[in-house]
């Protein structure tokens, strides 16, 4: 007697998943506006404390985008980086990082997510990633960690704690080089 033959199995192949991430928005509302004619989803990671934060926020969710936090952090030059107003860093308690994250969070509107402006040296620090991630929890909130650093703990200690997380994985524009970022 002959066996049937059994159909092959079919090799799954993950469809490709792209999130494009505008950072440093909020400084005026022109350049989202450009963006926005882009047929795309184009998600605007915007700085807390800037003179359009809260507009470009909301202009971008009234469109669809994905709009998040882009909390500045320590990075490891801060003499010659500042991260900006809102910013945490390393020699700050728990508390106060707890509570500059959610100044941050109250200053943006629309978020549904948090990345680093930054944080070389705060994203390497896991014991204050923590604070920033539980709170990022708490509020129902994604982290994507920019990787500005190869050490940072962000995107695993996020995974660790079960916060929904990405990891970056390309930089478009670290160099000011059309062709390079074409």
């Amino acid at each position: 007697i002959e066996k049937p033959q059994l159909p092959s199995a079919k090799t799954f192949v993950p469809k490709a998943r792209v999130a494009i991430v505008i950072d440093d928005m909020g400084q005026d509302i022109k350049q989202l506006r450009e963006l926005l004619e882009i047929d795309v989803p184009i998600s605007i990671a915007v700085l807390p404390f800037l003179p359009h934060s809260k507009d470009v926020a909301k202009e971008a969710s009234l469109h669809g985008r994905e709009v998040l936090l882009h909390l500045p952090m320590e990075p490891k030059d801060s003499k010659n980086n500042d991260p900006g107003d809102g910013a945490i860093f390393t020699d700050m308690s728990e508390a106060k990082v707890a509570e500059q994250v959610k100044r941050g969070i109250d200053a943006v509107p629309y978020i549904t997510g948090i990345n680093n402006h930054m944080g070389s040296m705060f994203t390497e620090d896991e014991r204050l990633m923590r604070v920033v991630l539980e709170i990022a929890k708490t509020k129902n909130l994604f982290f994507l960690d920019s990787k500005t650093t190869n050490k940072s703990a962000g995107y695993r200690l996020a995974k660790e704690i079960g916060l929904r997380a990405a990891s970056r994985q390309v930089f478009l524009d670290n160099k000011e080089d059309v062709n390079y970022i074409k």
